[in-house]
């Protein structure tokens, strides 16, 4: 399977890229996302490179683990990221990611 990418008027849903990995581990930083999620606390940036470069393709590739980033079209935004899992072992909400809105990053 292959990341499916979705476009609206003021966003787009796309796999998070290698262009991404500084963003996430920067954004995994703050505790609360820890506190709400999977993700772990403190987050290594090399945690953040090997989610982008082996977990989100490995996911797609066998449709087990499917990730999307939400970007606003604003060039300087990055909303959130979320996963749902896709087995039919996995619990019932058993998506993971961040959901708050992290505002623009300066340029």
């Amino acid at each position: 399977m292959e990341c499916v990418e979705l476009e609206t008027a003021r966003q787009i849903l796309r796999c998070p890229t290698e262009a991404d990995i500084n963003r996430i581990f920067t954004i995994c930083q703050d505790a609360d996302i820890a506190s709400l999620t999977t993700v772990p606390h403190p987050y290594r940036l090399e945690s953040a490179t090997q989610f982008v470069s082996s977990v989100i393709p490995a996911g797609w590739s066998t449709g087990s683990s499917l990730v999307w980033g939400i970007y606003l079209k604003d060039p300087r935004s990055y909303s959130a990221w979320f996963r749902f899992p896709t087995s039919r072992t996995a619990p019932q909400n058993s998506g993971t990611g961040s959901t708050r809105s992290f505002g623009r990053r300066e340029s």
